[in-house]
């Protein structure tokens, strides 16, 4: 067993109220290319970008006119007779799952009668909030895209996104909104990790508390994400070793992570148990039991409490994957 390395990562640094003054990036080599736009705007972070790219802005707003066009077309009868019924018995005074039965946790139900107060008993009022909720996360998608790419290219990708998402099914469903969260919470989750700064996981458990609270699948963006925090710790870096800490301590941190691990993948077993046929053993149980294999393998040979290795890195594309792949259901 390798000697313990010191807290050095954002988690580590965050849980002891350690505020590291901001360490400059070393430049790596790269090529000049123009892309012939203005830098981009601030939802990045960037200190950059500090002006607006008017065409970046056009292709967001062509997203958002888009999606305004669509939302009063595709009703169907059964969803939207569910939620606008769910709504209306929730202001009359009742309880979910106490009073009625409600499809979901039950906080879609409030969320939709708060449309109806504010804009009438009407069944397309859930759909004005939805819109309204959408417009949020295509500036937080546009943000995470312009961690990657130019102005103009993030918003190309996120007109697309658009296109081929909540206007081809415009009924206010819980998925949507756990999409939405689940973006945000990985926002929040990048921020922690630009700035230390541990309100931005508060917020990040906050938004999949809410996703929970809509739909019980929110489940999966927290479970994205503390793996995701897990795969970060285990980054290699170097750090002087710390003779102070035992190796007893990597012992117990890996045989808690492992447990852990264990335990997602037995949840997600039970969860499917009931629908065990080829089709939910290659969607759900082959992703899921492939991925606890990797992070178990990397936590086991650079266990990250004990040898100091795990360097926060937000620009690492296994990061983006993982905290990007959980999957939702309808």
């Amino acid at each position: 067993m390798r000697h313990r390395g010191q807290a050095t990562t954002p988690v580590q640094r965050a849980l002891r109220m350690e505020r590291a003054p901001p360490t400059p990036r070393t430049a790596s080599p790269t090529i000049e290319t123009d892309t012939g736009a203005a830098p981009g705007s601030d939802l990045t972070g960037d200190p950059h970008a500090r002006r607006f790219d008017l065409p970046a802005l056009g292709l967001l707003a062509i997203a958002l006119v888009y999606a305004t066009l669509t939302i009063d077309r595709g009703w169907i009868p059964h969803d939207d007779g569910m939620l606008g019924q769910s709504a209306v018995r929730v202001l009359t005074g009742e309880l979910p799952h106490r009073d009625f039965q409600d499809m979901y946790s039950g906080g879609l139900s409030y969320w939709h009668a708060l449309a109806l107060t504010l804009f009438g008993i009407h069944l397309l009022a859930p759909r004005v909030l939805l819109l309204v909720s959408f417009a949020g996360f295509v500036a937080v998608s546009y943000a995470l895209a312009r961690r990657f790419a130019p102005p103009r290219p993030a918003a190309a990708v996120v007109l697309v996104g658009t296109v081929w998402g909540m206007p081809n099914y415009p009924a206010a469903m819980p998925t949507w909104y756990n999409l939405f969260l689940a973006a945000l919470a990985l926002w929040c989750v990048f921020r922690f990790l630009d700035t230390d700064q541990r309100r931005w996981l508060v917020a990040a458990g906050a938004a999949c508390g809410a996703s929970i609270a809509i739909k019980i699948v929110g489940l999966y963006t927290l479970a994205a994400i503390l793996i995701g925090l897990v795969l970060v710790e285990a980054e290699p870096r170097d750090a002087p070793p710390d003779a102070s800490r035992s190796d007893a301590g990597a012992r117990a941190y890996a045989a808690l992570v492992v447990g852990g691990l264990a335990a997602y993948f037995a949840l997600v077993l039970a969860l499917i148990r009931a629908h065990l046929d080829p089709a939910s053993l290659v969607h759900f149980a082959v992703p899921s039991l492939a991925l606890v294999s990797v992070v178990a393998w990397r936590v086991v040979h650079a266990p990250v409490p004990a040898s100091g290795r795990g360097t926060a890195s937000v620009d690492s594309p296994a990061w983006d994957y993982r905290c990007c792949s959980a999957p939702q259901g309808r």
